[in-house]
């Protein structure tokens, strides 16, 4: 469907105001995030690379480009509003937001194991979750971007992207493997096969 184009997701990038979401939702306690938080990339994190800014212009103007002049609607799949993973308000946030471009967001919430099946299954159009620390890039970036991963449910694959990912499995020197995680992170930034809201 529509999400298929990158141009759409980079849309829904720019369409989602992530400053107002860390300050309504968690009273400032939080940052907007570009990629996995840092604190889940404790070497290889690109300071250099900010979130998507708040451009619904720009996101009108991708997603006429990319065919949807007049929006589109899908289901994203949820835990229940109340649940300590904040997954229901942070999208029921984001897809205020994206009304605004003519996107709407059907939020559809499922107790944990209804979610976990759904995600398991690949059965949705758009799921949000979450992501904890992990003690090196490679535990977050491998199983996300390289199609082998087991945490890629979307079934992301970037040929060069995988090369990088091999590659830093192998690298003994810090900062060699620390650039080739950089350089995962920019081209990922640029496919947006995941959207990142807050950290």
């Amino acid at each position: 469907g529509p999400i298929g184009d990158a141009r759409v997701r980079q849309a829904l990038n720019l369409a989602i105001n992530r400053e107002e979401m860390v300050r309504t939702l968690f009273r400032g306690k939080g940052k907007p995030a570009a990629v996995f938080p840092a604190s889940s990339i404790s070497i290889g994190y690109p300071r250099e690379l900010k979130p998507y800014p708040f451009d619904p212009q720009r996101a009108k103007k991708l997603l006429a480009e990319a065919g949807f002049p007049n929006g589109f609607e899908v289901t994203c799949v949820s835990l229940p509003e109340g649940h300590s993973a904040n997954f229901y308000p942070s999208i029921a946030t984001a897809a205020e937001h994206l009304k605004k471009i003519n996107i709407k967001i059907n939020v559809q919430q499922l107790e944990l194991a209804a979610w976990l099946d759904k995600n398991n299954k690949l059965d949705y159009d758009m799921l949000i979750g979450n992501r904890g620390f992990r003690g090196d890039p490679i535990d977050v970036l491998m199983p996300h971007y390289h199609k082998t991963g087991n945490d890629n449910s979307i079934g992301y694959a970037d040929p060069q992207v995988e090369k990088w990912l091999e590659a830093s499995l192998v690298e003994p020197d810090r900062v060699k493997r620390r650039d080739l995680y950089l350089q995962v992170q920019k081209k990922v930034l640029e496919d947006v096969p995941w959207i990142f809201l807050w950290a």
